[in-house]
């Protein structure tokens, strides 16, 4: 084999250098924006679990101040809003190797959804039935909102687990929100001054 030209060899190192520092500089921009794209799932994941515990806490404190069509209205939205995110936390892909967040994020929200369906249901029954107007009906409640933190406490944990473990694994160093865990204190079960 006729070893090549020496015009025709620098151009050929000249052009191989060039396809590796443009790979180079690619993997590096693909490495820079790996901490962004972990916040982004993060952040989905944190919202799409604080939407819907927000939601079911505040129908469980305000359904008895509402008439029933509010009622059984915003518990459709509530049923609608849960059926939504489950749908989108199994559309989304998991960060790299990440699948416990996103399982985690999906079982709490289906914890959330089961808890819509029936204790929230029972209770938007009883407004429509004229139940919560007296101190049976407010005990009964009470009890609903004790039973809907029982069954949303350990998913909640196995979810705050997993999401810790998924800063200390893709977001080292950077800033964040800690997870609400206000709403699973014994002040939710039956806040100071509150009725039920």
């Amino acid at each position: 084999m006729r070893p090549m030209p020496y015009g025709l060899k620098e151009l050929f190192h000249s052009c191989m250098r060039k396809i590796l520092f443009l790979l180079i500089i690619i993997i590096l921009s693909a490495c820079n924006r790996s901490p962004e794209k972990a916040g982004e799932y993060h952040q989905f994941m944190i919202e799409s679990q604080s939407a819907l515990m927000n939601r079911v806490f505040e129908l469980s404190r305000n359904l008895r101040n509402m008439d029933s069509t509010k009622a059984n209205q915003i518990l459709e939205e509530t049923k609608v809003l849960a059926l939504n995110t489950a749908e989108e936390i199994r559309q989304a892909q998991p960060f790299k190797k990440d699948t416990t967040l996103r399982h985690a994020t999906l079982q709490v929200v289906e914890a959330y959804a089961e808890v819509i369906n029936n204790e929230l249901g029972e209770m938007a029954g009883m407004v429509t039935r004229g139940e919560l107007t007296d101190s049976t009906g407010f005990r009964k409640a009470a009890k609903i909102r004790l039973s809907i933190l029982h069954k949303l406490i350990k998913a909640e944990k196995e979810f705050a687990r997993q999401e810790g473990k998924f800063r200390r694994t893709y977001l080292a160093g950077k800033d964040f929100i800690e997870a609400d865990t206000t709403f699973f204190g014994v002040d939710t079960i039956n806040p100071a001054g509150s009725e039920f």
